[in-house]
């Protein structure tokens, strides 16, 4: 008895919820399918809006590597200057010691 009376509280309910998005469907569906498209349109926005972030994230990280890249390579050119310049002082350095 109290399993039939179980099983007919599920039925009831289960009815009860197809009754009522029935009437939703019937009295808002064109509503909600207004509000389903504004929605994936406002998505579909979003998801391009994420794509042109990530293409400029990727452009100014390329460029971040080639301005790297360059700034390598000046630093590199003037340490060599440098040691260049401490090497021909040393020599100076070496000429004046034995001229003194």
């Amino acid at each position: 008895m109290v399993i039939q009376s179980e099983a007919a509280v599920k039925v009831y309910d289960s009815a009860e919820e197809e009754i009522r998005r029935n009437v939703v469907t019937k009295l808002f569906g064109s509503q909600l399918d207004g509000i389903r498209i504004d929605a994936v349109d406002r998505l579909r926005r979003e998801v391009s809006r994420a794509e042109e972030n990530a293409e400029a994230m990727r452009e100014a990280k390329e460029n971040a590597e080639l301005k790297t890249a360059s700034t390598k390579k000046q630093l590199d050119a003037a340490f060599t200057k440098i040691e260049e310049y401490l090497e021909r002082l040393e020599a100076a350095k070496a000429r004046i010691d034995t001229l003194a």
